[in-house]
């Protein structure tokens, strides 16, 4: 009996976990000129080569080893890339008083988000590692973030773990504004 039950009970899990699956899109706002403290116009102008494998999906949710459907980004990555490394190194720029407009190429290579589960919670981690080029200087740089919750992971929790990588990557960018 007590058998039944634990089958019964896990079931139940996992009929309501798969009425939660399906693909999710994650709504991303780019960096404004109030929460860089620049004026808006941007010190940086950042390309970025996506050289990620094609094909090979780099964020999807997953419960107790189900998948559980893909996470897609409102603008793509390789544009919040962008939008997010010219706001911050327009701001690190500005703090140090550069003025000249400076170019910078990136060659992102991992942006992604996964779910871990449990029986109890989901841990959503968010990655995000690139090459930063200036002129003949290569910086490698890295993020990460998780962010756990006790519910389905929805956009605003992926949306959090995001934020949280980008925050990591965006600390390394100290010494390629000090090389300028």
């Amino acid at each position: 009996m007590k058998q039944g039950l634990t089958w019964s009970a896990a079931a139940i899990v996992v009929a309501c976990a798969t009425g939660c699956a399906g693909d999710v899109v994650v709504r991303m706002q780019p960096p404004t000129a109030q929460q860089t403290g620049t004026t808006g116009s941007s010190l940086a102008t950042v390309t970025v080569l996506d050289t990620r494998q094609p094909g090979v999906a780099a964020s999807k949710r997953e419960s107790l080893g189900t998948p559980m459907g893909n996470v897609t980004f409102d603008p793509p990555e390789a544009q919040l890339v962008r939008q997010d490394l010219e706001a911050e190194l327009s701001r690190l720029m500005a703090a140090k008083g550069i003025t000249r407009k400076e170019t910078f190429s990136a060659l992102l290579t991992e942006f992604g988000v996964n779910t871990h589960s449990t029986a109890l919670y989901w841990d959503c981690v968010a990655r995000i590692s690139l090459v930063l080029k200036s002129g003949t200087k290569e910086f490698p740089l890295t993020g990460s973030g998780t962010e756990r919750t006790y519910s389905w992971p929805g956009e605003e929790v992926l949306r959090k773990a995001v934020v949280k990588a980008f925050e990591e990557l965006n600390a390394g960018l100290g010494p390629v504004v000090e090389g300028l």
